[in-house]
């Protein structure tokens, strides 16, 4: 396979996972309408592989984002249409965790702590 349009961690990391790989890929303009060409070269990878994998294309910046195992993606990299590929980073959760975080205990609070009173109906 060329490495030359792949990100280190990519290359790395398509031999070594057995779990999905997922990828940023960057298609090559064609005279196809972006979406249609991003199409068949799954369609293409699936009916090889045998593999049916997570994909969507975004048409902003018209780059196709794959979920699939190494083997498909390996395949995948090696079509002429992609040009550029680099890894999703992983992302454990959007929240951001709190700083100097305290449990709560009610009685260290000094006056009594009420219910909310239900919403008046008008």
């Amino acid at each position: 396979m060329d490495l030359r349009h792949l990100s280190l961690d990519i290359a790395s990391i398509l031999d070594t996972s057995d779990k999905a790989v997922r990828v940023f890929a960057k298609l090559a303009p064609s005279e196809l309408h972006a979406q249609r060409q991003a199409t068949a070269v799954i369609e293409r990878e699936i009916q090889q592989t045998g593999i049916t994998p997570r994909y969507n294309f975004r048409s902003l910046d018209e780059v196709l984002h794959v979920s699939a195992p190494g083997t498909f993606i390996k395949e995948l990299l090696k079509q002429p249409e992609v040009i550029a590929a680099a890894r999703v980073p992983e992302t454990s959760t959007p929240v951001i965790p709190p700083i100097n975080a305290r449990r709560f205990d009610e009685t260290s609070i000094d006056r009594t702590v009420h219910p909310i009173p239900p919403k008046k109906r008008r």
